[in-house]
């Protein structure tokens, strides 16, 4: 049977560990696959132990780790990063050239993207696939955009752009962004299989408590422009302007460079600014009443949340604005939460809510549990396996 590589050649440490696990954990289950090796740097792969370890089921049994170098921080980190990625795709073509596998990149940086294409049409035979996150977001022009985020989206653009084989695909999260790639004409999307986004689902359920006074919402993960994390201090205004007491409001996560210009008081934020470790990150979410997205379809039409999929694990019901991912899975799920056409309306609803009056509450939480069980990596193995197999990436 195949074996299947998996290399996280892009991040070290905690970074994208989530998914990581959980995407680990569907491969590990799979029943036409021959052995499963993941090659990552010694940081990431603790943490990935770490979460396979807490889901239990033996799954780090059924995974042979390998260690990598990578580069991925210092003062002129970036050349030696996308050097080093570029190297360690380049020893897994060459050692393993005449053996039957599947290469998964499960996240790569975008001129390394390219690079490694143009690299792979001399080992026609490799299997490959690569996972796209949000950088597709890059392709779309915005007026506020970065100048790195314009040259990576400069190399992605040209990366697809590279003549692929009939055994190179793409994997994205989710079938709303692969509907949403119809718009943009990246690339034929006969070579993009789908996924929903896997999480390692584990069992946290929300105790409703009416009784506390104080309503608890909070923005997860990273907060940056690109998410409108900003306007969370808006809402933070509003509280102080109207004197409520009882509505706290949180960042969890870290804050990025381009959101402290809009720092003011109303919001809890760490100072330290620094990456929660995974208990205290868990903590702090299981202890919200909402949580809250500013996302629109201005940068994530193209990309999967992994903040949507931490609320949806917590159960914790959800106060953002619409877009097409999140509001493909309440309607395929049903509405796990108020989603509003602008921050303003956000704002006035919270203003006046009252969560003891609230009859949709425990219906969103109803919502939340029966979404997990579809979603579970148990079912999500099932379709998966089936495009491998459909697609002749994987040989039973």
């Amino acid at each position: 049977m195949t074996t299947i590589r998996v290399l996280e050649a892009n991040v070290s440490g905690n970074k994208h560990s989530m998914f990581n696990a959980s995407f680990l954990k569907m491969l590990s289950i799979m029943p036409h696959r021959g052995e499963l090796v993941f090659y990552s740097e010694e940081t990431h792969k603790q943490c990935i132990q770490s979460f396979l370890e807490k889901d239990g089921d033996n799954t780090i049994e059924k995974i042979n780790f390998s260690k990598i170098n990578i580069v991925d921080k210092g003062r002129f980190y970036l050349p030696f990063k996308i050097l080093f990625e570029i190297w360690n795709v380049s020893k897994i073509f060459f050692k393993f050239r005449k053996d039957d596998y599947l290469l998964i990149l499960t996240s790569i940086s975008q001129a390394s993207n390219f690079a490694i294409k143009i690299i792979k049409m001399f080992f026609p035979n490799t299997k490959m696939i690569f996972v796209i996150h949000g950088e597709l977001e890059f392709l779309k022009k915005h007026a506020e955009q970065p100048f790195m985020l314009k040259m990576w989206g400069w190399f992605l653009k040209y990366s697809f752009k590279v003549k692929t084989d009939n055994k190179t695909f793409y994997l994205v999260l989710g079938d709303v962004i692969k509907n949403n790639m119809k718009r943009y004409n990246i690339v034929d999307l006969n070579k993009v299989l789908t996924i929903d986004h896997p999480c390692l689902y584990n069992g946290k359920t929300k105790s409703i408590d009416n009784s506390s006074s104080v309503l608890k919402i909070g923005a997860i993960g990273v907060a940056s422009e690109q998410k409108k994390s900003q306007f969370i201090f808006d809402i933070g205004d509003k509280i102080i302007e109207k004197n409520k007491s009882d509505i706290q409001v949180e960042i969890i996560g870290k804050i990025l460079p381009n959101v402290y210009k809009y720092l003011r008081p109303g919001v809890i934020y760490s100072k330290e600014n620094i990456m929660l470790d995974q208990q205290t990150f868990d903590n702090k979410i299981a202890d919200l009443d909402f949580s809250l997205f500013f996302y629109d379809n201005t940068y994530y039409e193209l990309c999967a949340s992994g903040a949507f999929f931490d609320a949806l694990n917590h159960e914790i019901p959800m106060l953002g604005l619409k877009n097409d991912f999140f509001e493909y899975y309440f309607q395929k799920y049903g509405s796990m939460g108020y989603l509003f056409n602008t921050v303003d309306e956000l704002i006035t609803f919270l203003m006046s809510y009252n969560k003891s009056n609230d009859n949709k509450y425990n219906s969103f939480i109803d919502n939340m549990r029966m979404a997990k069980k579809k979603l579970a990596i148990d079912n999500l193995v099932i379709s998966f396996e089936a495009k491998l197999l459909q697609n002749e990436l994987l040989g039973k």
